[in-house]
């Protein structure tokens, strides 16, 4: 089997994004400013308003290095997943495998423990520690967004955890008391050679006691029409014709009650689920070992996109996030408690077919009819998150400021089997050196989880003498534990494994 390679046309494209008809047909809706390619949300003189400093500021007046992008700017430019908003971004690489994610702001980045980039889903971290051999961080869909900032930089002093790097936030908008406001999003659109995609999202807000009450739900349904056809590569006949589709589900609720001018209380739920039928690579050409020419597989001039995998590479990814965030304005200052739970689990398959098989004999297609192996991964996360900070408000200050505790505590499961009963067919010479398969099929059963204990205070303040010079002079503290448990067995494995391991660090 040669290299793989991803490839698709589209020819079509019949969009609509209906805000604009929404407002015509309610003229009660908000209009929003428009927006241009790096911006957040605009204040009434046009200028570009972030929270990268944990309040909200021009974006022209932020002392750090970011990129804010508003759901309108990505809605103009068709930007529908994370890695499109990567693109767009300078000092940021995104790279995705069928199996892990691995972000890097910078030039930092880490492929084994701990996340060196912050991912924040408003004010909460879902960054994933690298874990196992498979698993990546999990990012919304792009629908009812307020923006997505970037900030590159450690970020210590004002974000919770993960982020020596940088920190990448989601910011989703806010239920009002006084507006209404909605938005409905569609897109149709066509592949050459492959099937229709097409997708629908809709998003309401509206008072319910003026001043008072207030909800904000959207609702978002996108299918991502494949375009490769999974085959037999012995004689090319299909399986499954436009195999690589893709559907995405998200929901969100969220209310805001203002018992009294001071406190806002904001609960809020996200729910995602992705699920993505097969595997997005074709074969570019197969050879049976590699003493042997390679024969062309796939045929894209004629936009004939060809899988020979024996096993189709199906995931479902899917998480629900609660928060709770309670504000209270003491006048020069608000005091904000965040607390949430982030649960999320992550189901692949990956063909094993001929992987192992490779190594030992370096034979690179299936030897036996029907002969075929899989490797089943499960990832989960269930992160608790509180937070509870202190920070200045007043807009005009020279001097403003931050301080904050922060709590986290993570834990994770990596588990991954594969599936080989042929295993000692094709490598018969193994037959009694190495030890059985696991329940008869397994040659490689391994689990791992992980405990992660977070805690830190942290504070900054900056002081600004004039008005293009900021002084910055920020402080952490904190305290981290860290615990594992890992086994393994096997035939790939040999006797037995158990990993057991704590750290602690400050």
């Amino acid at each position: 089997m040669g290299v793989h390679r991803t490839l698709g046309r589209r020819f079509g494209l019949l969009g609509t994004s209906m805000l604009g008809a929404m407002i015509v047909a309610a003229p009660a809706f908000a209009q929003e400013a428009p927006q241009s390619a790096t911006e957040g949300t605009n204040d009434a003189s046009g200028e570009i308003i972030v929270t990268a400093t944990r309040k909200s500021e021009a974006l022209s007046k932020v002392p750090l290095s970011v990129s804010a992008f508003s759901t309108e700017t990505l809605d103009k430019r068709g930007v529908r997943d994370f890695s499109d908003v990567i693109r767009q971004t300078p000092g940021v690489v995104f790279e995705a495998t069928n199996t892990t994610t691995n972000i890097a702001i910078r030039g930092i980045n880490s492929t084994v423990g701990a996340a060196t980039t912050g991912v924040y889903i408003d004010d909460t971290p879902i960054q994933v520690r690298a874990l196992g051999y498979s698993g990546g961080n999990a990012y919304p869909v792009i629908f009812d967004l307020e923006r997505i900032e970037v900030l590159r930089g450690p970020q210590g002093t004002l974000f919770g955890a993960g982020s020596e790097g940088g920190t990448i936030r989601f910011i989703s908008p806010q239920p009002s008391a006084t507006t209404t406001s909605g938005r409905i999003r569609s897109e149709l659109s066509f592949t050459e050679g492959g099937a229709p995609s097409y997708e629908i999202g809709a998003a309401f807000g509206t008072p319910i006691v003026q001043d008072k009450l207030a909800i904000r739900a959207s609702g978002y349904y996108r299918r991502d029409g494949g375009y490769i056809d999974r085959v037999r590569f012995e004689d090319k006949s299909v399986v499954q014709k436009n195999a690589n589709w893709n559907e995405s589900y998200v929901g969100r609720v969220a209310l805001a009650w203002t018992p009294t001018p001071q406190l806002t209380i904001t609960p809020s739920v996200v729910f995602q689920k992705l699920n993505t039928n097969d595997s997005g690579e074709s074969w570019d050409n197969i050879a049976a070992d590699q003493t042997q020419p390679s024969v062309p597989f796939s045929d894209y001039a004629n936009n004939k996109l060809l899988n020979g995998n024996r096993v189709r590479e199906w995931s479902k990814d899917r998480f629900v996030l609660p928060s709770l965030n309670i504000r209270y304005d003491l006048g020069g200052a608000d005091l904000i408690a965040i607390g949430s739970y982030f649960d999320r689990k992550q189901t692949f398959v990956s063909d094993y077919t001929t992987f192992d098989q490779s190594l030992f004999t370096g034979i690179t297609l299936p030897i036996f009819p029907n002969q075929s192996a899989f490797s089943d991964f499960v990832n989960t996360q269930k992160n608790w998150t509180g937070e509870l900070r202190l920070q200045s408000t007043a807009k005009d200050s020279k001097i403003s400021w931050v301080i904050g505790t922060f709590y986290q505590q993570a834990k994770q499961t990596s588990i991954q089997q594969v599936n080989d009963t042929f295993f000692y067919q094709y490598a018969p010479f193994l037959a009694g050196i190495l030890p059985p398969l696991v329940n008869g099929k397994l040659i490689y059963d391994q689990a791992t989880t992980s405990k992660d204990t977070q805690y830190a205070v942290y504070g900054q303040v900056n002081y600004k003498p004039v008005d293009r010079l900021t002084l910055t002079v920020g402080l952490r503290y904190g305290e981290t534990k860290f615990a594992i448990n890992s086994f393994a067995q096997g035939p790939v494995v040999g006797p037995s494994v158990t990993d057991v391991g704590t750290q602690k660090g400050v």
